[in-house]
């Protein structure tokens, strides 16, 4: 694991919490605490720090092409919920511009 503010980036732009990887993936993860009422607000803010992660992960040619990339939103929640059907469309921009799968959990699995 390895924390990007302040380690890997020394910016002050407000990137991803931290990265995640072995020799096959790569996750890019976001955490968020957030009541139901801001869940949204914080969901965008979340896609905004990982899309300036990845595009600072470009900028700087770390490679990414033998990695499976994920960029993740984990919310602190003790209750499943239903996830956003809008979810689905950022979904596609992400694997279609930056190559990155976007998903919104709170477990990875390192296969």
């Amino acid at each position: 694991m390895v924390k990007t503010d302040n380690c890997l980036f020394t910016d002050d732009t407000k990137k991803c919490d931290c990265i995640l990887f072995d020799d096959k993936q790569l996750f890019l993860a976001e955490l968020k605490e957030a009541t139901k009422s801001k869940r949204r607000e914080c969901r965008v803010e979340a896609r905004k720090q990982l899309i300036v992660t990845i595009n600072l992960m470009s900028s700087k040619r770390i490679n990414r092409e033998n990695y499976k990339t994920f960029a993740l939103i984990c919310f602190k929640s003790r209750e499943p919920r239903i996830i956003d059907t809008r979810v689905n469309s950022y979904r596609a921009i992400f694997l279609e511009k930056y190559q990155v799968h976007l998903e919104e959990k709170n477990v990875i699995s390192f296969d």
